[in-house]
């Protein structure tokens, strides 16, 4: 791994390890109904990615609760998932 690669990886795991549990809880769940959207409609993530024009490591950190999203790329995703963005919103949030 490349010494800039390092600096990065370590930044991001000392970020997420400074998250709140609630924010933890409410990216795991957003993930959570974007993938279940995803599975839905037999698609892909990279059928996804494609249609929103996101990268599908990306979307793959999304599902997964590790990554922050914004609303560009959430507005993104609802739109390739045939859907509004509330319904990706976890339930505490709509």
């Amino acid at each position: 791994m490349t010494r800039q690669r390092l600096l990065s990886s370590n930044r991001v795991r000392a970020h997420r390890s400074s998250r709140s549990p609630a924010l933890t809880e409410m990216l795991q769940a957003m993930g959570s109904r974007i993938q279940q959207r995803r599975k839905a409609l037999g698609l892909s993530q990279s059928a996804v990615t494609g249609l929103a024009g996101l990268d599908r490591a990306y979307l793959s950190a999304i599902e997964n609760g590790k990554q922050n999203v914004t609303i560009s790329a959430l507005r993104r995703l609802a739109t390739a998932l045939n859907t509004d963005i509330q319904s990706l919103l976890p339930a505490s949030m709509s």
